[in-house]
């Protein structure tokens, strides 16, 4: 059964779930993330992995079809050590070749994906500054909020932040997101912006919206109390300091919408590479770096 929501609405937020697999350790905590989030929505799990054949082998339609097979009962058990039940309607997909970034946000858009999951990657120091590692370019071209899952999984977010820049950060998140079974409670870090005066007509509309929506996530955040969340909210801070004291945080995850060329080593917020490259948290991107 869907897990019920703090605010009413028609459907759920997350429908379809796409996960991007590389066959590593790591793939069991992804697995175990999606399988939960999956279990909160009711959605359609995708699980996808790109493969590379060896050259010799390209031409050869038979080798292709064992080695998917191969990868597919791989993924199967992997899915079943992670506590797969058939409550979840799982269809795993194995493509050969082509940049991996686009095989994932192609079949993103092709199957209107609400999430992506992925696991880190690391930065490597020897490759230049401008070459991007394969999560990065996911998330600069990604149409819907992709979550890079850490290596420290537990079942449900308890200790949240939420960096928000766009009305309804905060909401989103939450929608989206599984929280701890109720009567655990936890705790949510809301870093918000002060909404300034304006004047003119366009700009005192925009004004009454924010206003609105303040309203609204006012409402949504007492409704945490239901669930024994607190909620601190900060006034808006730098992302560079945020990230400078996510350690101090203890967080289980932290959503954020980038701010514009923030993948970028030029840009003032320097930490954001290394946070999407070895992240002590999950990380969940409400928006893309480009847009």
């Amino acid at each position: 059964m869907t897990e019920p929501t703090l605010l009413k609405r028609k459907r759920s937020v997350v429908r379809r779930i796409l996960v991007a697999a590389d066959l590593s350790k790591k793939d069991e905590n992804i697995f175990s993330r999606a399988l939960e989030i999956a279990r909160k929505h009711e959605a359609q799990l995708y699980i996808m992995h790109v493969h590379h054949a060896v050259r010799i082998h390209q031409s050869s339609a038979e080798y292709k079809e064992e080695k998917f097979k191969e990868i597919s009962a791989q993924i199967t058990s992997l899915l079943c050590d992670c506590g797969y039940t058939e409550e979840v309607n799982v269809i795993t997909r194995v493509v050969d070749g082509g940049r991996i970034y686009d095989r994932i946000n192609g079949f993103a858009l092709d199957k209107n994906v609400d999430l992506i999951i992925m696991g880190a990657s690391q930065l490597n120091a020897y490759v230049p500054e401008f070459v991007f590692t394969t999560v990065e370019k996911v998330i600069a071209s990604a149409h819907c909020p992709v979550l890079i899952v850490s290596q420290s999984v537990k079942s449900g977010y308890q200790s949240i932040a939420v960096y928000a820049s766009k009305c309804f950060d905060l909401m989103r998140t939450l929608d989206i997101l599984p929280l701890a079974p109720k009567g655990l409670g936890g705790h949510i870090h809301h870093y918000t912006k002060q909404i300034p005066s304006r004047v003119g007509v366009l700009s005192w509309l925009r004004h009454k919206f924010e206003l609105r929506a303040k309203a609204k996530e006012n409402r949504f955040i007492r409704a945490l109390y239901s669930r024994n969340y607190s909620c601190v909210q900060h006034e808006k801070v730098a992302l560079g300091i945020l990230l400078s004291s996510l350690l101090s945080l203890n967080l289980d995850v932290l959503s954020l919408t980038l701010p514009k060329n923030s993948l970028c080593r030029q840009d003032p917020d320097k930490g954001v590479r290394g946070l999407l490259s070895e992240p002590d948290c999950d990380i969940l991107i409400l928006g893309s770096a480009a847009g």
